[in-house]
C-alpha cells in the first residue's frame, strides 16, 4: 500500500518570525517565467513598498486559480496587490532585449 505524502506548510525560520522584519515586495510568478526574473523583478522593485505583485498565466488553469485566490487574500489582509499577466512579461522581456 502506497502512502500519499501531503504537504504542510511551516513556519518560517526564526529570524523572519520577528515583528521587526519586514519585507519589501512579495512576487508570486509561476515556474515557466524563472529566465525572465529580470524582468519581472524591476516590475516589483518598481511598486511601492510592501506590495505584492502576483503574475498570472494566461490560460485558465488550476495555478492560475491557485493565484487568484492568494491575491484576494492577500488584499483581504490590507496588502496592495497588482496582478498582470504572463503574456505581459514576456512581451516586456522581447522589447528589453537588445
Amino acid at each position: 500500500m502506497s502512502t500519499v505524502r501531503r504537504w504542510r506548510p511551516h513556519q518560517p525560520p526564526r529570524a523572519l518570525r520577528r515583528r521587526s522584519v519586514q519585507f519589501d515586495n512579495v512576487a508570486l510568478v509561476p515556474a515557466s517565467l524563472l529566465p525572465c526574473k529580470a524582468t519581472y523583478q524591476a516590475i516589483a522593485n518598481a511598486l511601492p513598498r510592501g506590495d505584492v505583485l502576483i503574475v498570472l498565466p494566461t490560460s485558465d488553469t488550476p495555478e492560475k486559480r491557485v493565484l487568484e485566490t492568494a491575491a484576494t487574500r492577500f488584499a483581504a489582509k490590507g496588502r496592495r496587490v497588482r496582478t498582470i499577466s504572463t503574456a505581459a512579461v514576456t512581451q516586456r522581456e522581447r522589447e528589453d532585449e537588445p
